[in-house]
């Protein structure tokens, strides 16, 4: 793909027409009644809605050259030797769909390739990926390296498999954040001037002080969200060792290693639709005599691509 281009094929944006649909109906509620001096509320939606419409991640566009991907919406540039991870947003049961997001997490933070690029998505994650294999294996805790060791003297290093401690991690929704962070500071910024220039309307500057303080919090949350805000040095510190034996982990107090034949079923866990008394985190669901415990997505690799390697090895 060196010297291609992707770009988006924005999906219909509803949440934008929604938001703007939602301001013309105010308007026009406020025009019927004779309630004029609340119109300016009004404001509020269109600015989000002609945020949404016209945002960043409306136009994203990357080009593949032979030293970095170079993302022209938003400019930056990511040198292949500055990648640490390449991720699919995808659910971890089931095949993987046709497009799907993909997450690069580098040096500087987390970048997301939209779902529906100019390209299919297996074959720009399969490119990002190629850039990984010459990357050093993940450092491991002395007691799991000792077991790598073990298994690859028994078994050879082409069929142990080790995972380290993911980045991150990064969430996926800054854009909606950021495009109300931005209505809300247009709004407030409105709503000043309207203050000043309406003689008794001074109670606006309150309305205006209001909207720039969670305008400025949804653009924090923007910026944590967009991969920006967290160290991508930082790692969750969980270690992962597959091998034709069974597996050995560290994850959290989770410690100890299992042969294959101790383990008695392994499921995918998701996590659970509408209202839960608990929140089920997604999660390969390992089944022993009397527990169960949970590989979560605290790893270097995708869970789909661990669930896989067990399940070949379990069965």
């Amino acid at each position: 793909m060196i010297g291609s281009r992707v770009s988006l094929v924005p999906p219909a944006p509803r949440a934008a027409f929604f938001c703007i649909g939602a301001a013309v109906v105010m308007g026009g509620v406020v025009a019927a009644v004779g309630a004029n001096e609340m119109l300016p509320f009004a404001v509020l939606p269109l600015a989000i809605g002609l945020c949404l419409l016209f945002g960043a991640d409306r136009r994203f566009l990357a080009r593949f050259t032979p030293g970095a991907v170079e993302i022209a919406r938003p400019k930056q540039s990511i040198p292949y030797t500055s990648i640490h991870e390449v991720r699919p947003i995808v659910p971890l049961s089931g095949p993987r769909p046709r497009w799907f997001a993909i997450e690069v997490v580098h040096q500087r933070g987390s970048l997301t390739f939209p779902a529906t690029l100019t390209a299919p998505s297996e074959r720009v994650y399969a490119f990002l990926r190629g850039h990984l294999a010459e990357k050093p294996p993940p450092a491991l805790p002395a007691a799991m390296a000792s077991y790598q060791q073990e298994q690859e003297e028994s078994f050879g290093a082409d069929r142990v498999f080790s995972y380290g401690g993911r980045r991150g991690p990064f969430r996926h929704d800054a854009s909606q954040w950021s495009a109300a962070g931005k209505g809300l500071l247009i709004t407030a910024a409105l709503w000043a001037v309207l203050a000043v220039v309406r003689p008794g309307a001074a109670g606006w500057y309150v309305g205006a002080g209001l909207a720039a303080f969670i305008g400025a919090l949804c653009l924090v949350a923007a910026w944590r969200g967009s991969g920006r805000g967290v160290d991508p040095e930082k790692t969750t510190g969980a270690a992962l060792v597959i091998s034709p034996l069974g597996l050995a982990m560290e994850q959290g107090p989770l410690n100890g290693h299992l042969t294959w034949q101790q383990i008695r079923k392994v499921t995918v866990q998701v996590p659970g639709k509408g209202i839960t008394v608990t929140r089920t985190e997604p999660g390969i669901a390992v089944e022993v005599e009397g527990a169960t415990f949970v590989i979560t997505d605290t790893y270097d690799r995708p869970l789909p691509e661990i669930h896989e390697r067990i399940v070949k090895y379990w069965r």
